[in-house]
């Protein structure tokens, strides 16, 4: 019996890299075979299956013999990727589990991130790792022990990164959003003890789906800063960008300051709430993110309206006039905030919106420990203190605070 659960496990793995790899491959020439390219796993599987019965006395030769304690550990294993299997089945339905919107054009499927998949992106991998590695501790057989170690790093090397772009292209920000809040298929602890983003997922991604889709520009610009940037969960997103864009154009702002352009998404988003007489400053230390955005300014049709400065912003601001302008947006180094919101205060007109980005800090303002936490929640404590202005703290993103510098305030 015990042979039989490493054997069935040895000839039914290869089915694994037989239909996904080159579904994910040739995607193109699978779906113009439709429901046919589950055909084509098979016909290439049943040979090798047969080559694999064959040495199958060689295959189950090696074996390690592992106490009982470890077979025991290894029986809870195998039943708890089975109920992952089954859980994520539910989630998914047949059809999705079976990869039959990657297969077929008109099963375009949806994006799930609830139940399993809010714990690891790709739970069907977990799961098969999980079994793997139980019917292993379960057999002590060699062979699967290798298999074990193969398909973790097929399914993390090859398989996970193939499945992530379809995905992408698919559902794109929906999706950017997801994966950069859950991680691929190893659980993470801080995230199964409820740290992380302060906003729970599947209501990150329904409000996504529910505010005005982004220009082709900025949609480009996204994926890009994905694909090239070391920390793309700084861009600002659609929500908060939104956002922003409205308020810069409810509140009849002529003349915006940024403090922090990263790849230039939100500057994009507030000089499309400006006039077409108004102004955008932006403020970048690296050169390198500079050159970025510049690319993307210069083919948008608000680029007249965007002023981009190279250098510490800091010196920009001291650099500018008092009252000069009506909208300030900081998400910069957070251990300079407060100096900014003092520039930012001073250069400010009376009845000017002051908003502050990452001021939640991920939850980490509870409890500030590292040197940016406590940067932040000092900064916080500051702007309540402070009587030139009226104040609301928004849980939007990491956390938005709009400030309203109060009429006749000299600052």
């Amino acid at each position: 019996m015990i042979d039989l659960l490493a054997f069935m496990t040895i000839i039914l793995w290869p089915v694994i890299l037989l239909f996904w790899i080159p579904l994910h491959l040739f995607t193109g020439f699978f779906r113009s075979l439709g429901k046919f390219t589950y055909l084509m796993p098979l016909i290439t599987w049943l040979p090798l299956a047969f080559l694999l019965y064959q040495n199958r006395d060689f295959l189950l030769q090696y074996k390690v013999d592992l106490p009982l304690t470890v077979n025991m550990a290894g029986a809870v294993l195998l039943l708890s990727g089975t109920l992952i299997h089954l859980w994520t089945a539910k989630l998914l339905g047949i059809w999705g589990l079976v990869g039959l919107p990657e297969v077929y054009t008109r099963q375009e499927g949806r994006l799930v991130s609830g139940g399993a998949f809010s714990v690891v992106r790709h739970p069907t991998y977990l799961a098969h790792t999980v079994m793997f590695t139980g019917i292993f501790m379960i057999t002590g057989v060699v062979t699967v022990g290798v298999i074990t170690v193969i398909d973790l790093l097929v399914v993390l090397l090859l398989i996970i990164p193939m499945e992530d772009k379809e995905l992408t292209d698919r559902f794109g920000e929906g999706y950017r959003l997801y994966r950069s809040r859950v991680p691929a298929i190893l659980p993470s602890f801080r995230r199964l003890l409820g740290s992380g983003s302060i906003i729970p997922g599947r209501i990150e991604i329904f409000a996504l789906d529910h505010t005005t889709p982004l220009p082709e520009l900025l949609e480009e610009l996204q994926r890009e800063t994905h694909d090239k940037m070391e920390n793309p969960q700084m861009l600002t997103g659609r929500v908060a960008g939104r956002l922003l864009q409205m308020l810069v154009r409810i509140s009849g702002a002529k003349r915006v300051v940024e403090i922090g352009t990263f790849t230039g998404f939100s500057a994009l988003m507030m000089a499309d709430g400006l006039p077409d007489d108004g102004e955008l400053i932006t403020c970048e230390i690296s050169p390198e993110l500079a050159e970025f955005a510049r690319r993307y300014f210069d083919r948008s049709p608000h680029r007249d309206k965007i002023r981009l400065r190279v250098g510490p912003a800091i010196n920009a601001l001291r650099g500018m006039p008092n009252r000069c302008a009506d909208f300030v947006f900081i998400d910069a180094d957070k251990t300079s905030y407060i100096n900014y919101y003092e520039e930012g205060m001073r250069i400010l007109k009376s009845g000017g919106l002051i908003t502050v980005d990452n001021v939640l800090w991920s939850g980490r303002v509870l409890n500030p420990r590292d040197e940016d936490s406590r940067a932040i929640a000092e900064f916080n404590r500051r702007v309540m203190e402070d009587s030139r202005a009226e104040k609301v703290m928004l849980t939007v993103r990491d956390g938005l605070y709009l400030i309203r510098k109060k009429e006749q305030t000299d600052a």
